[in-house]
């Protein structure tokens, strides 16, 4: 096929991959279905996070027993950086993100987790205005996840400290802060990252994906 040892396939395998034989191809789908997942690692901290986010949205809402969650996957770029030129049909401004969460039945006030390629943060001022933004990179890295947000991280108030991010391998059971870990270089490898951010998003009460994206397509896969 010509692809190189580098290459990332933004398609299923079964979507380019031909078996002669049916069984073969049976057998190959099964074992990928029920075999292949993402290493402990990735698993754990993604239990974590999605553990400190249930934290957080009881916290800040005591009639919220479950601690629901939402989530939100917002792809600009993409590998190459095309993405946005490719599928204009795809990305919207901050007040349609606003209308996408809010059609979804994302409720005002709650917690909603972003994954996202996006570096320039005032993209999501529209949905910061209405509630309470996590950005999962920050905080799968060891930060608090809305620090840099500068409007999220105020309405939370002081329940918790700045370096209470969830990269750590303990879950604080000692008491100490969970981002000291991540600072003697004990966080989850950063190419793990957005493997991690996909778990934490299939246990959303409500998503929200981009279309023509991978990513989103697994999300929806894990959520069944």
């Amino acid at each position: 096929t010509g692809a190189g040892a580098g290459d990332i396939s933004l398609a299923p395998f079964y979507s380019w991959t031909f078996f002669e034989d049916w069984r073969a191809d049976l057998w190959y789908k099964r074992l990928v279905r029920d075999r292949l997942r993402y290493v402990d690692e990735i698993v754990c901290a993604a239990h974590r996070a999605s553990e400190e986010l249930r934290r957080r949205a009881w916290y800040r809402d005591r009639r919220n027993g479950d601690g629901a969650f939402y989530g939100l996957h917002v792809q600009r770029n993409g590998e190459d950086g095309t993405f946005g030129t490719e599928h204009p049909e795809a990305t919207v401004n901050s007040k349609g993100l606003l209308k996408a969460a809010k059609e979804a039945g994302f409720r005002k006030g709650g917690q909603v987790c972003v994954s996202t390629d996006e570096m320039d943060r005032a993209h999501f001022d529209k949905l910061d205005e209405e509630y309470e933004v996590v950005y999962l990179s920050d905080l799968l890295r060891g930060g608090n996840g809305n620090a840099v947000s500068g409007k999220g991280g105020g309405r939370f108030g002081g329940g918790l400290s700045s370096g209470a991010g969830i990269a750590a391998s303990g879950y604080g059971s000692n008491g100490g802060s969970l981002g000291a870990t991540v600072e003697r270089g004990g966080g989850l490898d950063p190419k793990y990252i957005p493997m991690a951010e996909q778990l934490v998003l299939s246990l959303a009460d409500s998503f929200v994906g981009t279309y023509h994206t991978a990513f989103s397509g697994y999300v929806h896969r894990l959520r069944g």
